[in-house]
């Protein structure tokens, strides 16, 4: 999370964020980056929070990978999940549909640093998106097809993360 010199709390580019993806017909928490913004489709380098409900906004990410994080990972062994790199996918969708999230970072891995997630905060956050879009947004929700990273899984290979 980012602020400027008003105070007011921004999204930039490479900012951590949540939203939903639709994957056979469920509605899945997604994990991702941002790579542009846009208001009245013109880039820009940050939008505020209270911009992203604006119907002008949109913001491009690239979605992460998530994975049972190891003791080498997180040592204090607090976080459960962490990021990782998968197979490019990117998604334009309107601001309101964006969470911007304030993860734990790695401090195992400073040269290719990942997030930290607890169970417990994924699943809560995941049903306050799920809580917070209307009808009308939940139809801009994004869909994508299984693959071997998504929707993500416990090493069980169990689906964690879905809400409807």
């Amino acid at each position: 999370m980012t602020s400027i010199s008003d105070g007011s709390d921004v999204l930039v580019v490479s900012d951590p964020i949540a939203t939903l993806l639709c994957c056979e017909k469920n509605l899945w928490l997604c994990i991702g980056e941002v790579n542009a913004l846009r208001i009245d489709r013109r880039s820009v380098d940050f939008v505020s929070f209270d911009m992203l409900m604006e119907e002008t906004v949109s913001v491009s990410y690239q979605m992460s990978g998530l994975r049972t994080s190891m003791t080498d990972d997180d040592p204090d062994q607090q976080n459960d999940w962490r990021t990782c790199t998968i197979d490019k996918h990117s998604f334009t969708v309107p601001g309101r549909l964006i969470h911007a999230i304030n993860p734990s970072i790695s401090k195992t891995h400073t040269n290719f640093p990942f997030y930290l997630f607890q169970s417990t905060d994924l699943v809560a956050l995941t049903a306050s998106l799920f809580q917070n879009f209307s009808p009308a947004n939940l139809k801009n929700v994004p869909k994508i097809a299984p693959t071997k990273e998504y929707p993500y899984r416990e090493g069980s290979g169990l689906f964690k993360m879905c809400v409807a």
